[in-house]
């Protein structure tokens, strides 16, 4: 193995987390466990990146502990409100995980924008400082990134909606600031 890659980890758990066991880069707490896995990881001859990720409208510890999950416009399309697609086994499964609880969203500010990239900013330079090889900025499968690329997701009129340029600004935001942070010798993927 040339390259292992850790799952999508929560850059500001537990807010935008989608598990309680999914791995958090929110704080300095998480450097200690990071370079045990960096060197057991490099003992073999391998690298490691870490998929960092805000999981917007699918953050599950936000609807379990009552916040509202942010996303890029509301109201959201009823395709992505519709459950129709799941079987019931499914639906039975993601209602556990919420304890039954339906998520309540809304439009991320422009503050909290700001403060999602300095998370993952924030977050790469953890995972540097540890030791590990190279951060991936996790912009798919509807999470919050990418789902400001959807033209269906995202209706805003101001800087972060419209035109894919201004749809584009919280993923691009996120690789200037991220790069700020690591410099320019730390892999940075998308």
């Amino acid at each position: 193995v040339g390259l292992l890659i850790l799952a999508p980890s929560a850059v500001a758990y537990p807010v935008g987390a989608t598990s309680r066991h999914q791995p958090s880069l929110a704080d300095d707490a998480c450097i200690p466990g990071l370079p045990r896995l960096a060197e057991a990881v490099h003992a073999h001859g391998a690298r490691m990146v870490v998929q960092m990720c805000h999981h917007g409208k699918t953050a599950g510890i936000d609807v379990v502990e009552g916040r509202e999950q942010i996303i890029p416009s509301v109201p959201v399309p009823d395709d992505e409100m519709s459950f129709d697609h799941l079987t019931m086994d499914e639906m039975m499964r993601l209602a556990g995980t919420t304890g039954g609880k339906m998520p309540q969203r809304r439009a991320a500010t422009t503050d909290e924008l700001a403060w999602v990239v300095d998370c993952f900013a924030a977050a790469a330079d953890r995972v540097r400082r540890s030791g590990l090889d190279g951060v991936e900025i996790h912009a798919a499968h509807g999470y919050l990134l990418s789902s400001f690329l959807n033209p269906l997701a995202n209706q805003r009129s101001d800087l972060y909606g419209g035109p894919l340029e201004n749809r584009a600004r919280p993923l691009l935001e996120v690789v200037r600031q991220t790069r700020a942070a690591v410099g320019p010798s730390f892999a940075i993927g998308v």
